[in-house]
């Protein structure tokens, strides 16, 4: 009896080790696996909830990043207990269903690491600086108006300078904020006609990130000199720190007045207005001049530049005067040169020569008898301003060729070329003569010299 007490006692210990070895094959094979995929990175299913959900195909590879709004809550992360989510639930139910759509169980990712991504600030410190130049014609009216068009808007007039000379120019310097700095620089620019306008923009941060680090550096470097000069007790230790206290507290101010300045330049931008008087151009005058010839009865003006006849003829001198310049003109008056065409008396034939305007014409003609050929040169002068003080002038030539036929001389023009040799000849022997008469004292001792030859000669004939 004992004995079959004990084989079911050792067939019971033996079947209890198969099962108890049986369930820890069964979990190592689980934790296994498990390590596996976590070292693959594909796991078989994310649990969530009671739920196993499938992984998405696009999730296979490496996780990928979900940046979430401030406030936002990850399902898939554990709650913060130092986070109070209470309000959430209502704080989402305000949110309209097409603003935000819930994100289905389906697509929840364990693989997704949240960041938490604030909005960007870009606190930078910029120094806005415009010139804007206008030209009105009334400068006070364009400065009243200029001054409250800056009011309106909040600034300030910091400057001014007005010239009351030939040309009254003011000059007003302005600040303003910087976010109407473009809505004053428009309103300006409608008080007149731009001349000239710049904008300048620079960005002064790593400046005044500067300054700042320098201005700890001297106050910690101040106190710890007047917290040596609180514990000295030498003379001489004691000037030197009061010296070198000094010295770092000039550089200390030194130092603020330039973060100051850099301060006040950034929280109020600058603009330089120059109002100036609107002038008219001075006028410029200018006329254009076209002589031209025609044969008497055959046409009318305009005629030829360059005229050729037979014989003594009758012409028609013609002359255009255009007003080619900005201005307009009055008295014009004509005068002519060139042989036997001096002082031509012209009229008028088109146009009013007491009052040209910009572009119109003026035709002068007169008429005259051609005997020989010659080139005339027309000139016309006109004035312009309200005193007529003012001259502008002109000039044009035409060329008049004149063919005689050729003839026989007869008796009249045989004797007079044979007179006009002959004066010809006395003319040449006069001139010969008033050549040689400054040289004629030579004669007197060219006449001793041959008197003298002569006798010397003479007295030796006998001896002979």
């Amino acid at each position: 009896m004992s004995r079959r007490k004990k084989v079911s006692s050792l067939i019971i210990a033996i079947a209890l080790t198969f099962m108890l070895l049986a369930v820890a094959c069964s979990g190592g094979g689980s934790d296994e696996n498990s390590m596996a995929d976590e070292m693959r990175g594909e796991p078989d299913g994310v649990a969530v909830g009671d739920d196993l959900v499938e992984e998405h195909p696009r999730n296979l590879g490496e996780p990928e990043l979900a940046i979430a709004e401030p406030g936002s809550v990850n399902p898939s992360l554990p709650p913060d207990p130092s986070v109070d989510n209470s309000n959430l639930e209502d704080e989402t139910q305000d949110v309209s269903k097409d603003e935000v759509e819930p994100p289905a169980k389906e697509d929840i990712d364990t693989n997704v690491v949240v960041i938490d991504v604030k909005p960007l600030n870009l606190n930078r410190d910029i120094i806005k600086t415009g010139t804007m130049t206008i030209e009105v014609d009334d400068v006070l009216t364009a400065s009243a108006e200029a001054e409250a068009a800056i009011e309106a808007l909040g600034g300030a007039v910091f400057g001014q300078h007005t010239v009351a000379h030939e040309t009254a120019t003011t000059v007003f310097t302005f600040k303003v904020l910087p976010e109407d700095f473009g809505k004053a620089q428009t309103a300006l620019a409608q008080l007149g006609d731009v001349v000239e306008r710049t904008v300048s923009v620079q960005d002064v941060t790593d400046r005044v990130v500067d300054l700042e680090s320098q201005i700890a550096t001297s106050e910690a470097s101040v106190a710890r000199l007047r917290a040596l000069l609180a514990k000295a007790t030498d003379l001489n230790t004691i000037v030197q720190l009061e010296q070198q206290l000094l010295a770092r507290e000039t550089t200390l101010e030194t130092l603020r007045g330039q973060l100051r300045t850099l301060d006040d330049q950034v929280a109020l931008s600058t603009i330089v207005l120059t109002i100036t008087e609107a002038i008219e151009p001075a006028p410029m005058p200018a006329i254009q001049i076209v002589a031209t010839a025609v044969a008497d009865g055959t046409t009318v003006c305009p005629g030829e530049e360059s005229l050729s006849l037979s014989g003594d003829t009758d012409i028609m001198v013609c002359i255009e005067v255009t007003n080619t310049g900005d201005t307009t003109l009055s008295g014009l008056e004509v005068s002519t040169t060139g042989g036997d065409l001096d002082a031509l008396v012209f009229e008028v034939v088109s146009g009013d020569e007491t009052k040209v305007e910009p572009t119109d014409k003026v035709v002068f003609a007169a008429t005259t008898e051609v005997t020989e050929s010659a080139l005339l040169t027309a000139s016309v002068v006109a004035t312009y301003g309200d005193e007529d003080t003012e001259i502008v002038n002109g000039r044009s030539s035409v060329n008049i060729d004149v063919d005689r036929p050729s003839t026989l001389p007869g008796f009249a023009d045989a004797f007079g070329r044979g007179s006009d040799a002959v004066v010809s000849i006395f003319g040449v022997a006069l001139i010969a003569i008033g050549v040689l008469l400054p040289f004629s004292w030579l004669l007197v001792p060219a006449a001793v010299v041959w008197a003298f030859r002569r006798r010397k000669g003479g007295l030796e004939a006998p001896a002979a």
